[in-house]
């Protein structure tokens, strides 16, 4: 990747023009600004000199103690005035960002014939620079004739505190052309730059440049390079960078700290933390709101509230970050009563508070009280933003409210806030459960007229939309557009192939995959056993079971334990599937005993159903899916008497079986259709059209199943089965 500053920054050398056109307007301003009124007379005599050189202390004194209001009246009083004086005045504007002023003074060095050397030119641009004025910044920058290394590095630094990480490299291999050597100044902020944009080739060639060199690092460049290696994702080498620094700060155990969550590796994290309290280093609200997402995203809610009372003791509670930092980790940890109490205690709130108080209920399934919140904020004064309206959209498609999540988006964009990458990650699994593929292409469109960019997230939210929108070549289509394909986007195509039956070809992408060089995760193999399992690929899925933990290292979880039973019942292979949950190293869960209890109907065997029917009622006691199936194993034997027992137990326990639903998307408009439900205005045609289908079809010789409709139960049910087996 190559670097260059931007073309106004490049071009402004030979733009004497625009130089000109500067300076002429700040002429004009200042002599029709009466607020400062600088229109200064020659010296007359050496006593004004002595006034002058007396006003001139007064000046520098002035702006050490940043009064500058008080500092620029004794400058429009005074006729001689030495250039440290402007030097001293120019800091002060910037460290007040006080823009308006800036023109004034520069004005008046111009007035006042001053020649500026390249110290005080250095000054001048860096005080447009924290000014936040860029463009006067370079317009001054290009005037130097002969360019210190203080100009380059306050060029570098006003880039980076804008963010311009691109013009930041840009400027540090222009001075490297220019044969100016980088120092201690120089090198955090390059490496910032690399940072932000994750460019590790950069990065190491910075770092391998400064040891070269013979650079003698500090504190300052050491924490640089460890949060530019965290930031690229190489944690061995920002942990080996940490481990050589001679005398760590707290700078340093963030930076690592905060490296590791970035990168997920949230007991490391927590291992970091005990080790760095152990050292002697005093944790400060940096830390902690670093330390705190990692005990909320293992769910480790004891060692957080060991935390909580740490901040409570060392007076870490004054800042915000921490309190936000408190409330994501009861959200997550699903404590939201205590995550409330955290919100309504704070004493300062922040759009952030806000969002992750919403974010928490949204993600809780308390999509009402998330919403209230939501209204609350804006009566508060706390305008919603972009992550307002994610945390509820990911919040509604996270509870499978999809029709909600999509209708949000909407509001999101009448109100003016621009979907970003994160959105789309968020409303695109809608799109999928539902089969909204209009919408989702929709979406996808978006994404190229915005110009986002295809991330790994998007893209295998794109990937499993279209796949679970039936569209497979689509969903292919964006895989290949990738060069880069990450193991995260194998596993999503691997996986549209498995959902659609196509086994081998599943497969076939699975061996790419490792030719490429590509380590498959737990992940990938949950798939790759789905796809053998749903195209009956019994030897192929036992070679992918032993090769997890031969090859791979990777412990069996027991979701691929249930992919096994599944693929054994399917495979015909009942007795082997028995004696595989026999033999399981762990305690087999719901969802092994429900792929076992679901191999026990394929194959008939009432008495298999049965045991493990009644362990899966102690274990989920509220799944009517259990119940339904094994009163259909009941009924398929024709034991309507067992299957009616079954039945009076869903509802004496006040269980019913969620209803049948389907629905289609015709023009945008989402249509639910719920079994026996006549609620659609045009109901009648509807029945019609689905009757008629059911005599064409039965005239060609399809017979719906209606073995699950009990002996003389009433005809509607068996009704709704004909009118819904035929769609």
């Amino acid at each position: 990747m190559a670097f260059t500053p931007t073309s106004m920054s490049m071009s402004v050398a030979a733009n004497h023009n625009s130089s000109r056109r500067f300076y002429g307007k700040l002429l004009h301003n200042t002599i029709t600004n009466p607020a400062i009124g600088i229109a200064m007379d020659k010296c007359q005599n050496i006593n004004n000199c002595v006034t002058a050189n007396a006003n001139a202390t007064d000046i520098s004194a002035l702006c050490r103690e940043n009064r500058l209001k008080e500092a620029l009246i004794f400058l429009q009083r005074s006729v001689c005035v030495e250039s440290k004086n402007y030097s001293c005045v120019f800091l002060a504007c910037g460290n007040l960002k006080a823009l308006r002023e800036a023109e004034q003074v520069h004005t008046h060095m111009i007035v006042s014939g001053i020649e500026p050397d390249v110290y005080l030119e250095s000054k001048l641009l860096s005080m447009y620079a924290k000014c936040g004025n860029l463009s006067k910044a370079c317009l001054v920058f290009e005037k130097v004739p002969t360019k210190n290394l203080f100009c380059w590095n306050a060029m570098m630094i006003a880039y980076s505190s804008h963010g311009s990480c691109e013009d930041v490299l840009g400027f540090y291999h222009r001075m490297q052309r220019e044969g100016v050597q980088p120092n201690n100044y120089t090198f955090p902020c390059v490496l910032k730059a690399c940072a932000g944009l994750e460019a590790l080739k950069e990065g190491k060639e910075i770092h391998d440049f400064m040891i070269r060199s013979g650079f003698e690092s500090n504190i300052f460049v050491d924490n640089s390079l460890v949060t530019m290696y965290a930031k690229c994702g190489i944690m061995e080498d920002a942990r080996n960078v940490f481990d050589k620094i001679p005398q760590r700060d707290v700078v340093s155990w963030n930076a690592l700290i905060a490296g590791y969550v970035h990168n997920g590796y949230f007991n490391e994290t927590l291992q970091l933390f005990h080790q760095m309290q152990w050292m002697g280093v005093k944790p400060n609200s940096v830390t902690i709101a670093s330390v705190l997402p990692a005990c909320a995203y293992l769910g480790d809610l004891q060692h957080g509230k060991e935390i909580h009372k740490y901040i409570s003791r060392s007076g870490l509670q004054t800042d915000v970050l921490v309190w936000n930092a408190l409330v994501t980790l009861y959200s997550k940890c699903g404590n939201l009563w205590e995550a409330h109490q955290v919100f309504h205690t704070m004493p300062k709130r922040d759009v952030v508070s806000w969002n992750v108080m919403i974010s928490g209920y949204a993600q809780n399934g308390q999509l009402e009280e998330a919403l209230q919140l939501f209204h609350q904020m804006e009566v508060a004064g706390e305008v919603p933003n972009v992550s307002t309206w994610n945390g509820m959209i990911a919040g509604c498609s996270q509870n499978r409210q999809y029709t909600q999540a999509l209708r949000l988006v909407r509001e999101m964009q009448l109100a003016n806030e621009t979907p970003n990458s994160v959105t789309i990650t968020s409303v695109l699994p809608a799109c999928a459960h539902i089969a909204a593929l209009e919408r989702g292409m929709e979406i996808h469109n978006y994404i190229t007229k915005r110009d986002l960019g295809l991330n790994v997230f998007v893209g295998t939210a794109l990937i499993d939309m279209y796949a679970k929108c039936g569209h497979l070549e689509d969903a292919r289509l964006v895989f290949d557009t990738f060069s880069q394909k990450s193991v995260v986007l194998w596993t999503a195509i691997i996986s549209g192939y498995a959902i659609h039956g196509n086994g081998e070809d599943a497969l076939a992408l699975f061996y790419e995959m490792k030719n490429a060089g590509m380590k498959p995760d737990y992940v990938t193999f949950t798939a790759v056993l789905s796809a053998c399992s749903h195209a009956g690929l019994a030897d192929e899925g036992w070679r992918c079971f032993d090769s997890m933990s031969r090859d791979y290292h990777i412990t069996p979880s027991v979701e691929h334990y249930a992919c096994m039973v599944d693929l054994l019942g399917r495979a015909g292979c009942l007795d082997e599937a028995i004696e595989f949950v026999k033999n399981m190293p762990v305690e087999p869960d719901a969802s092994v005993l429900g792929s076992l209890l679901a191999a026990s109907r394929i194959h008939h065997n009432v008495e298999l159903g049965e045991h493990v029917a009644q362990q899966l009622f102690e274990l989920e006691p509220e799944n009517t899916g259990n119940y339904v199936l094994l009163a259909n194993i009941y009924s398929e034997a024709g034991r309507w008497v067992d299957a009616g027992v079954v039945r009076k137990l869903m509802k004496d326990r006040g269980l019913a079986k969620s209803p049948g639903c389907s629905w289609i998307e015709v023009k945008n408009n989402m249509h639910v259709f719920v079994v026996a439900d006549r609620s659609h205005p045009e109901t009648e045609k509807i029945y019609a059209k689905l009757e008629s289908l059911a005599h064409q079809m039965k005239a060609e010789g399809y017979m719906p199943n209606t073995n699950f409709v009990l002996d003389g139960e009433d005809e509607e049910e068996e009704y709704i089965l004909n009118v819904h087996g035929a769609v």
